[in-house]
């Protein structure tokens, strides 16, 4: 799954990068997955867009659809959040909230579901 989603961001972004002899000359566009596009409601698990800490519903098919995008504003290479399944995390206060920010990683080698299939 971790190939293939590597495999697509590479060759949406493969014109730019196959005329560039050195990664240091790449320019970088940051991802936060759950924070820029959402392209599928039906894996909205946990969303609240009120809430600054909650999922927001960001997803790969979001960022695919935006690869143009981000390819017109020059970047050359995507960083992405980490897509892996999230531990449930508490706050201060007893209350769950969520590692949106992919960085609380509960299973390595599985895509959180929130961000797609």
């Amino acid at each position: 799954m971790f190939r293939w989603i590597a495999a697509l961001i590479w060759i949406a972004l493969a014109s730019p990068l196959a005329a560039q002899s050195d990664w240091r000359d790449d320019v970088i566009y940051f991802v936060m997955l759950d924070r820029f596009a959402d392209g599928d409601p039906a894996n909205n698990a946990g969303v609240d867009l009120s809430d600054p800490l909650a999922f927001h519903g960001g997803d790969l098919v979001g960022l695919t659809r935006r690869l143009d995008y981000i390819a017109d504003l020059g970047a050359t290479a995507i960083w992405l959040t980490p897509v892996t399944l999230q531990v449930p995390p508490i706050d201060h206060e007893g209350r769950p909230f969520s590692g949106h920010h992919g960085y609380w990683a509960e299973d390595m080698a599985a895509l959180d579901p929130r961000y797609g299939t």
